[in-house]
């Protein structure tokens, strides 16, 4: 299933958040340790998001480029017809569609784009045929990332909708277990 994605009114303020608010064009430092990286360190990163250029501009000298991995499972939802639109925007156009979604929010999508169950199953069938040695990083949005570390946890659906999207940090997911790191 091929979905279409836009820029979103929200890629500014993604950028923003990378440049740290600062509007420097600067990063943000992080108070985690530095990771130093082997050669089996690696990145995945989506195909194409709204935070493409910002991990560009922010990511520094590391990693090298040959060492991100760009994977279109880890794409951000599609909301189809719904793509761009401010939620008030949304209820007033799609009223019934609206309702749906909110009664079943796992499993319903938006007309023309993805549930979570749909998200689930590409970030799950991604996951499972990897083999991850060393750190990984994995960039994405909040929704795509909130089903990855459901999957990571072994989380029933109803838990994942319970899982924050951290703005000023990032998640570190290791032996099982998820700590929020502070930037």
């Amino acid at each position: 299933m091929e979905f279409s994605k836009t820029t979103s009114r929200l890629a500014e303020f993604a950028l923003d958040q990378a440049r740290g608010r600062s509007g420097s064009g600067e990063c943000k430092k992080t108070k985690a340790p530095p990771m130093q990286p082997s050669p089996s360190d690696g990145i995945f990163k989506p195909t194409w998001s709204s935070g493409t250029d910002g991990f560009h501009r922010c990511r520094g000298t590391w990693p090298p480029p040959e060492a991100i991995e760009y994977e279109t499972s880890l794409m951000e939802c599609s909301f189809g017809r719904w793509e761009g639109l401010a939620e008030n925007e949304i209820k007033r156009r799609f009223p019934q569609e609206w309702e749906a979604r909110c009664a079943d929010r796992w499993n319903c999508s938006a007309p023309g784009g993805e549930s979570y169950a749909d998200v689930h199953d590409r970030v799950s069938s991604w996951y499972s045929s990897k083999s991850f040695e060393g750190a990984v990083i994995v960039v994405g949005h909040g929704l795509t990332l909130r089903v990855f570390r459901g999957i990571y946890l072994n989380l029933p659906s109803e838990e994942v909708f319970e899982l924050n999207e951290p703005q000023d940090g990032f998640i570190e997911l290791r032996c099982g277990h998820s700590t929020f790191v502070e930037n």
